[in-house]
């Protein structure tokens, strides 16, 4: 998540005709950050019409400070519940945003878009959020699944996720949100999570994603289905070296927080 500088503010304040004032966001840890990278070439692709693609659940998440604001991104996985990371709508002294709101499938056609959203706000949310976890379930106060959909959800734990890399290494999928250095349209990447990093409880992704892009899904497909199966949160590196499939290079990885069964289960039987 990115709450932008004031020189953005202007920008942003010309264009949507927003009177809030905005100031510089002070990193919620130093390690690791929730600075996101590209890694290696930027494979970044535009979502021209988020509505009719099929990353339609996908959306903006507004956490709503006072007089600031932090942008990111979440996912539809049910009518009206959405996961994001943790650090978008918390901070680790548990000081919560003021409010919540969710945009699906919003294109870069910003007409009649007035922030905050008011059409979607979040009326209650289950967080996990220490130093391995950065989870978030929130729900809003209206179904927009009806027109947007929503995905399932693909539940690991760290054994499982552990004993997969080791075996079959990499998993391929897509990572899409709304990135601040794109004028917060919805851009995708092709790209994979490929080992379990114990020391933080995540894995770790060489998925493309800048700030605004926290929280934004791992997608992958199976059966002609869609399934989330992690939301990215952080960057860690560049001290690290990935080689194989013909290439090796020593960049930053973006970490993904994996979706544990029973934080699933929990989050659901409260917020449904």
């Amino acid at each position: 998540m990115k709450k932008t500088s004031n020189q953005k503010t202007l920008l942003v304040a010309s264009v949507l005709a927003i009177p809030v004032v905005l100031t510089a966001f002070q990193s919620f840890a130093s390690d690791p950050v929730p600075v996101k990278s590209i890694i290696g070439l930027d494979d970044r692709s535009f979502v021209s019409s988020p509505e009719s693609s099929m990353f339609s659940p996908v959306g903006m998440v507004l956490g709503v400070w006072n007089e600031e604001y932090g942008i990111c991104t979440g996912t539809l996985i049910a009518e009206d519940i959405v996961v994001t990371a943790a650090h978008c709508i918390t901070d680790k002294n548990g000081e919560w945003a003021n409010k919540v709101y969710f945009a699906p499938s919003l294109s870069s056609d910003w007409q009649g878009v007035h922030l905050p959203f008011d059409y979607a706000a979040v009326v209650d949310a289950v967080v996990w959020y220490d130093d391995i976890d950065d989870l978030a379930f929130v729900k809003i106060d209206m179904p927009l699944a009806y027109d947007a959909g929503y995905y399932k959800v693909i539940t690991a734990d760290e054994a499982i996720l552990s004993w997969y890399f080791d075996y079959y290494g990499p998993v391929w999928g897509y990572n899409a949100g709304y990135p601040t250095d794109k004028d917060l349209e919805m851009w995708y990447s092709y790209c994979s999570v490929r080992e379990w990093l114990s020391y933080y409880g995540q894995m770790g992704s060489d998925c493309d994603s800048l700030e605004g892009s926290s929280g934004s899904p791992f997608i992958v497909a199976d059966f002609d289905d869609l399934y989330v199966a992690g939301v990215l949160t952080a960057q860690v590196g560049p001290d690290y070296a990935w080689a194989g499939y013909g290439y090796s290079y020593r960049q930053g990885k973006n970490l993904v927080q994996p979706i544990p069964e029973s934080y699933y289960s929990e989050a659901m039987s409260k917020l449904r």
